[in-house]
């Protein structure tokens, strides 16, 4: 039996917030656009 499941940008969203490890997300270009709390607690920077 297969179980279809579907993460919606809500639950992507908490997922990334609430991930123990520091995420972020840049462009192609290398340019910062977001990152969650765990990668603020490990810069220091608030985001």
């Amino acid at each position: 039996m297969e179980t279809k499941f579907e993460l919606t940008e809500k639950d992507y969203r908490y997922l990334f917030e609430n991930a123990s490890d520091a995420m972020w997300v840049q462009d192609m270009e290398g340019n910062f656009l977001d990152g969650n709390r765990a990668l603020e607690k490990l810069s220091g920077y608030t985001l």
